[in-house]
């Protein structure tokens, strides 16, 4: 059995440092509304209760993580845009503090090549941002499993598609934010896979 390259105190720190990174730093980029607020704060209820069976180091790691991604999420829906000062250091962060980087490297890399090809394929799909935030999805997919990668990788195109459907119903006209639907597949794959 190898060994994790870092204790589970690490990556509770590494997850709490982007987690209180991302909201002390939100008003850099956009003015949350309190609607803002009530949906990273549910995110986080919702992913402490799905994480309830893991101990509490895990779930503090897991809510650091979402709210990390509810801030992201914000930022993206209010200028279509996602900060690399939010999006390179959590790739950096979790593959530091995966308990075995090859994965997690190897995750990373394909996730956002595979993002990379359709940026170039079909412009304006996805954003340059986009493509840097699944570096650091694709090694949370990559360390937690393959199932879970495929999984995120699978489900992000349909809750875009799905989340686009739903603001041109309501009357919203596009472009529409790729990186909630990122964000969502990835920890609902995650967490699927941990339950």
């Amino acid at each position: 059995m190898v060994e994790p390259v870092l204790p589970l105190w690490a990556v509770v720190a590494a997850a709490s440092v982007l987690g209180v990174l991302a909201v002390a730093t939100i008003g850099r980029w956009t003015r949350p509304t309190p609607a803002d607020h009530a949906a990273v704060a549910f995110a986080c209820g919702c992913a402490a209760v799905s994480s309830g069976g893991s101990g509490i180091a895990e779930t503090a790691a897991v809510v650091a993580l979402t709210a990390w991604a509810g801030v992201l999420c914000v930022v993206d829906a209010h200028l279509l845009r996602l900060p690399d000062e939010l999006t390179l250091p959590a790739a950096a962060a979790v593959i530091l503090a995966a308990d075995h980087p090859g994965p997690a490297i190897v995750g990373a890399a394909t996730y956002a090549a595979l993002h990379w090809l359709v940026a170039a394929a079909v412009p304006g799909a996805v954003g340059g941002g986009d493509v840097k935030l699944c570096l650091a999805l694709g090694a949370v997919g990559g360390q937690a499993g393959t199932e879970v990668w495929v999984s995120a990788a699978v489900l992000a195109p349909i809750l875009g598609l799905v989340a686009a459907a739903a603001a041109a119903g309501v009357g919203a006209r596009g472009p529409y934010p790729y990186g909630p639907p990122l964000c969502a597949a990835t920890l609902v794959a995650w967490l699927g896979a941990a339950t």
